[in-house]
């Protein structure tokens, strides 16, 4: 059974402690739905299937999937995708640069001995966001028949990246993580086989919260109550959603896509003004795209 979390008002009180409401299971039901869909080839009732993102076509656009092949996926009536949730190889014995999908390996295609996905996570508004990953479908050398064993043996939902990298498969893909962030999974072998994959781009704007949130000390929780309930912060929701609009009309309307140098300024604002939500940080915006968002 399931017990409903009555929503309450926002807490005022200034004691210096806080409550976490889970809000999230795994393996979710979801994921139980798409692995029936898997098995029986007809979509649960139940199971939201929206339309693919502006977001996602912008990206595969930008990944060079021919119009003719991106209009033949988005028209499926069941489209091999999944969000699933980026966790750490439990075993330490997956190679680096390869991905575990528990729960898919029956429902891959290699193409030339190689079984490839496309993995992204949002928002992903630069070409580099996009990654074709290789899947291991057969247990590594390092890896003891138990464990390869166990990690078969778990359901579907979550995608299973290597440890001990000197620069994190997660990070790379959008700057994403493993504190719960879903990555976009996309197993059509037409579609991942015709994605060209660019080389990545270096950010720098984040580059430096994880020295900042260091340095607040044993205030953090009193400073971030104060900085969620800034007004300019809960402002900067508006700010936003006009950012990424006037982002994507940049993108829609250029011959470059998401290579246009002002869509890619608009962009990295964008991303820039989501972190300073959670981290305080600036939001870059050049000059003479500033009206474009209603700024002087």
């Amino acid at each position: 059974s399931r017990e409903r979390v009555a929503r309450v008002a926002p807490s005022r009180s200034p004691a210096d402690w806080i409550t976490v409401v889970v809000c999230k299971v795994f393996p979710s039901e979801p994921s139980f739905k798409i692995a029936t869909m898997l098995k029986t080839g007809v979509r649960p009732k139940g199971l939201p299937w929206k339309k693919l993102s502006s977001m996602l076509e912008q990206l595969l656009k930008s990944l060079e999937v021919p119009a003719e092949e991106l209009m033949r996926y988005t028209k499926e009536p069941i489209r091999k995708e999944a969000f699933l949730v980026g966790v750490a190889d439990p075993t330490g014995g997956l190679p680096e640069d390869s991905i575990f999908l528990p729960g898919l390996q029956e429902h891959l295609t290699a193409c030339e001995g190689i079984t490839e996905v496309l993995v992204t996570r949002c928002p992903c508004v630069q070409p580099s966001d996009g990654k074709r990953l290789r899947v291991v479908t057969e247990r590594p050398v390092a890896m003891s028949p138990v464990d390869w064993q166990a990690l078969n043996q778990r359901p579907l939902g979550d995608l299973i990246f290597p440890r001990g990298s000197a620069h994190a498969l997660p990070e790379r893909i959008a700057e994403g993580d493993l504190d719960g962030d879903l990555y976009w999974v996309c197993w059509d072998l037409s579609l991942v086989a015709s994605a060209k994959e660019e080389p990545e781009v270096e950010r720098t704007e984040t580059a430096e919260l994880p020295r900042a949130s260091a340095e607040l000390g044993s205030a953090w929780l009193k400073l971030a109550r104060q900085h969620m309930l800034d007004p300019e912060v809960l402002q900067q929701r508006n700010l936003i959603r006009r950012l990424y609009r006037a982002a994507e009309k940049r993108a829609k309307s250029s011959h470059l896509g998401l290579r246009d140098p002002d869509a890619q300024a608009l962009f990295r604002a964008y991303v820039q003004c989501i972190d300073s939500g959670k981290h305080g940080n600036e939001i870059d915006i050049p000059k003479h795209l500033r009206k474009e968002v209603g700024l002087k």
